[in-house]
């Protein structure tokens, strides 16, 4: 019996060292945004990325690019406000 508890805690250690499919789809989406983020000067947001590598093929939501963006890069788009003539 504690010989099937000590593999069940190997395997559950094992199990979460272990990089999912989803973290590994991140990090190449991650490579891709770099490079927009950066032919852009990271003037570009979610929306704008998301069609862009829609456009070079591939299928990504805009929720997963703002999630990669804000969490995985850290950067905010630079924003320009726009002045208002009162």
């Amino acid at each position: 019996m504690q010989r099937l508890r000590r593999l069940d805690r190997r395997f559950l250690r094992w199990e979460r060292e272990q990089e999912s499919v989803h973290d590994r789809q991140d990090g190449e989406l991650l490579i891709l945004i770099r490079a927009l983020f950066a032919d852009f000067q990271g003037r570009y947001g979610a929306p704008r990325i998301q069609r862009e590598l829609a456009r070079k093929g591939t299928s990504v939501s805009r929720k997963r690019v703002s999630t990669v963006v804000g969490c995985r890069l850290g950067v905010r788009p630079d924003c320009r406000s726009r002045s208002r003539l009162a």
